[in-house]
């Protein structure tokens, strides 16, 4: 049940949500709300109802504002009809999972969870499916030092991030390396 909880702490809450305007993954940040709400003891239907109220902007508020005045008081329609809005349909995440590869400063764990969530809207990946996506998704050199030291079909989701995450933390090392070694190169160049 709920909790009372006095203005402070709605405050805070409000201020932890971040705003929906209908960009983004609809999914997450439902998930990040009740998250949130339920770690500050707002945990019953209503109070999580007036936040996600509160915290959609927008597009997507006047999607909610379409709704009927009671569907409006239900967390469970205003939950569906955002999904339903903004939620990518099989169609659109099968075409995002084809097309997603890792992004330069994105994490390797950010880009792993990024494709299997992909992966589960489009209707789910086999292990092996999902693995070759992932290391072909990869910058080429990490993703050709996988493929030449991985055995075809034996390599494991969770061996194949955690060697991906190896071999990029060592290029970022090997880059920020040259990086200083020729900012002292034309420091010394500049001194002579």
């Amino acid at each position: 049940g709920g909790r009372e909880y006095g203005p402070d702490r709605k405050a805070t809450v409000l201020k932890l949500v971040e705003t929906f305007s209908g960009q983004g993954d609809v999914s997450e940040w439902l998930e990040k709300v009740e998250t949130i709400c339920k770690l500050h003891g707002v945990d019953n239907e209503a109070d999580l109802l007036y936040v996600v109220t509160l915290r959609v902007t927008g597009e997507a508020y006047r999607v909610l504002q379409q709704m009927s005045p009671q569907d409006r008081r239900s967390m469970q329609a205003v939950k569906d009809r955002l999904k339903e809005a903004y939620e990518a349909n099989m169609f659109d995440a099968y075409d995002l999972f084809k097309a997603r590869t890792w992004r330069k400063g994105e994490s390797i764990d950010g880009y792993a969870s990024a494709l299997a969530r992909l992966a589960d809207l489009s209707g789910g990946a086999t292990p092996k499916l999902l693995v070759a996506a992932f290391v072909s998704g990869l910058p080429a050199n990490a993703r050709n030092v996988i493929r030449s030291t991985a055995r075809p079909g034996e390599l494991r989701w969770s061996d194949a991030v955690r060697r991906a995450r190896q071999i990029v933390n060592q290029m970022a090392l090997s880059n920020a390396e040259q990086c200083l070694a020729m900012e002292n190169q034309a420091q010394q160049e500049s001194i002579q």
